[in-house]
């Protein structure tokens, strides 16, 4: 979700969004070590790095994990932008009518409760933080 749309009647008032519907192929990843490697390539994804700074799964946390593989066939997706669309004798009621935008942006990192303050925020941790910020 992009934005709240309010118009000057709730019946005209929407959200602007994104949305993707896939079909496809899934394959359960039963290997440990074909599971492992797609699990370390979803960790590159998210947090570049992260990976040589954690220690490696053990075969127990591989085994209590399951991967699946998503081959697509084809997908539809649908966007939602712009101000509220509505009749132009609307338009004249003394109400506002706009778009009210949201966006999804990281905070700053919260250290475990437990952890110990000697151990600072790696650039893989605070390359998510906006820089003008200070990590906690």
């Amino acid at each position: 979700v992009d934005g709240v749309v309010l118009a000057r009647s709730t019946f005209h008032s929407s959200l602007n969004y994104r949305s993707v519907v896939a079909f496809g192929r899934t394959r359960v990843l039963d290997d440990e070590d074909e599971r492992s490697e797609a699990l370390d390539a979803i960790v590159q994804q998210l947090a570049a790095g992260r990976g040589e700074e954690t220690r490696a799964s053990t075969r127990k946390e591989l085994g209590a994990t399951h991967v699946v593989e998503f081959t697509m066939g084809e997908a539809t997706a649908k966007v939602r932008t712009g101000p509220p669309l509505e009749p132009d004798e609307d338009c004249q009621d003394p109400v506002w009518a706009g778009v009210i935008p949201l966006r999804l942006e990281p905070g700053m990192p919260i250290p475990a409760p437990n952890l110990d303050p000697k151990y600072e925020p790696s650039e893989v941790v605070t390359g998510w933080c906006r820089r003008t910020e200070e990590p906690a």
